[in-house]
This record gives structure tokens, sequence and C-alpha cells, in this order.
């Protein structure tokens, strides 16, 4: 995603069109990005180069975020499954 609104950005800086990159940065931030990330507050973004900066600053917390929940949930799985099984074997 942050590579399109940079495209995107880049496109609009060229035909001069301020209020076109406006409305997008408010149709990015109102309706694309609470369903991509619903419950996650965004602060005040009117240009397409603040979106694409938050984005930046954001995607790596979220890349790690995203991460950590993925090791807790296999571990929870192995944890069941051993569980599971030394279950089974022992009956």
């Amino acid at each position: 995603m942050e590579y399109l609104v940079s495209c995107l950005d880049e496109w609009l800086n060229k035909t001069s069109q301020s209020s076109l990159r406006r409305a997008f940065s408010r149709w990015i931030k109102q309706v694309v990005l609470p369903v991509r990330m619903p419950g996650v507050e965004f602060e005040a973004m009117n240009d397409l180069q603040e979106v694409q900066s938050m984005l930046a600053e954001r995607v790596k917390s979220w890349v790690e975020n995203s991460k950590i929940e993925g090791i807790k949930i296999g571990i929870s799985q192995g944890i069941s499954q051993g569980d599971y099984r030394g279950y089974k074997s022992g009956n």
C-alpha cells in the first residue's frame, strides 16, 4: 500500500492537483485504513506525503506485532497438539 500511495503522490504532484491529493488523503484515512486495520487510531493526515510517512513509520511496528502474534499462536497450537498427543498415548 505504501508503494501505491507513493505512486499516487508522485503522479498528482506532476499534475498539480492539490485538492485531489487532499481528497485521496482523506479517503485513505477514513475508508481504506479503517477497513484494513480496524481499531487503529490515525492522526490527522491532510496530504499524501503525510499518509506515506505514517505508513512508513507504522508498517515496521505492524510487521513486528504480526510476527509476535503469529509466534504466540504457533506456540499455543503446538502446546495443544502436544497435550492431545500425550493424552492419546497415555490411554
